[in-house]
């Protein structure tokens, strides 16, 4: 090392230029100069006020707060403008910015819209659910003694020990209708199932079911406050929907007794017949993970909508080139149309196989089987968008 440059070097260790700071933002330490806070006086770490913080035995300065938004905060100090946290909450990192005295405008303009969009969202939030609480509140007011606990006896069943008993209750009764739904389609004998054979059981038990969830409805209607939106709730339809093909067909066979035989086998009495298994939709109303589910669907269905246009595009082009391969290669081919090839590429494509249509040709053959890759990777892309959407309805 030359003189002048030892020289030099004494000088800057004697000479008091800058000072450097050790900020201690609950356990994590920053480093800075004090030239960088003392740039904006007006701010908590730039004013006088941050000596409030000093620890004398560690000689640093000791912040309690979220150290990770902390270094958004000293960017501030290094640039003048400060990128907004995608990680955090916009309402955490205004108080942040608020503790430190940093105005909003100091934000670069690429973050600046996505920033007052968030903050425009949760201020309508916030409106929605003040106005909600405060609605609900004075529609609790209006209702009665009777109508509030009806209403959570039955909706809010979690509430109170009774609402859960008479959930589970509800419960069971659901499951049982169901499985009397199945049961009475088997066969006891060669020519009679159990309904044709027990049909004054099975019509008891269904009516009871019936019953019970006919009782709760219009209780939960005559508990709720506003009834127009209680009818047409898609919860409160569906549990509409369960019940109502046993009405119908009581009066199926009230008005016309001397031709049940007929209107038994008729096509709408088969509607109706199929409408009881609406029931098992109830179970959605009583379960939570059903709830989530559904609503995890609600918003991948354009995600999913996508995916099932993409298959549908796929089907088309495999089956049609099965097609013209089969018939052009072999003439006994059992791919008659394009349309019976939609078939075979759906079977391939969902990994059932059924076997009641193969290629002939080797050319046909190759083709079935990147048919089959490519639907085992149509059938895993639907499975991370579920689980992201479920994962932010948990979140939220």
């Amino acid at each position: 090392m030359t003189l002048e440059s030892k020289t030099n070097l004494r000088k800057l260790r004697t000479e008091k230029v800058d000072q450097r700071v050790t900020l201690n933002v609950s356990g994590r330490r920053y480093c800075t100069w004090d030239s960088t806070l003392k740039k904006y006086p007006n701010t908590l770490l730039g004013s006088d006020a941050i000596k409030v913080f000093f620890d004398k035995d560690r000689k640093e300065y000791f912040l309690d707060r979220d150290p990770h938004m902390f270094r958004y905060i000293l960017n501030f100090y290094r640039d003048g403008k400060f990128h907004l946290s995608s990680e955090d909450c916009v309402g955490a990192f205004r108080e942040e910015l608020s503790f430190y005295g940093i105005k909003d405008e100091s934000i670069y303009d690429c973050c600046l819209e996505e920033f007052n969009n968030l903050i425009n969202k949760t201020s309508k939030n916030e409106q929605e659910t003040k106005e909600c609480d405060c609605a609900e509140f004075r529609r609790s007011r209006n209702r009665s003694f009777l109508r509030n606990w009806l209403w959570n006896l039955l909706d809010n069943t979690e509430t109170t020990f009774l609402g859960k008993c008479v959930q589970g209750l509800i419960l069971i009764l659901i499951y049982l209708s169901i499985v009397s739904t199945i049961v009475e389609t088997e066969r006891c004998c060669k020519e009679l199932t159990f309904l044709e054979k027990y049909p004054d059981i099975f019509f008891r038990f269904d009516a009871v079911c019936i019953g019970v969830f006919t009782l709760e409805y219009i209780l939960r209607l005559y508990a709720a406050e506003n009834r127009w939106k209680f009818i047409i709730n898609k919860m409160n339809f569906v549990d509409l929907l369960a019940v109502a093909p046993f009405y119908i067909m009581l009066l199926f066979e009230h008005f016309s007794p001397s031709s049940s035989s007929a209107v038994e086998n008729a096509s709408a009495l088969m509607v109706l017949r199929m409408l009881k298994v609406f029931r098992i939709f109830k179970l959605s109303r009583h379960s939570k993970h059903m709830r989530q589910m559904g609503r995890a669907l609600k918003r991948a269905v354009f995600d999913l909508g996508f995916l099932f246009f993409a298959f549908l595009l796929l089907n088309i082009l495999f089956s049609s080139m099965m097609y013209y391969v089969e018939q052009t290669k072999s003439e006994e081919t059992q791919f008659k149309s394009i349309p019976e090839s939609m078939w075979y590429s759906t079977i391939t494509m969902m990994t059932v196989g059924y076997g009641d249509m193969i290629p002939i040709t080797i050319i046909g053959k190759i083709l079935g089987s990147v048919c089959c890759l490519s639907g085992i990777i149509m059938l895993t892309l639907p499975i991370p968008i579920i689980q992201e959407r479920t994962a932010k309805i948990k979140e939220s």
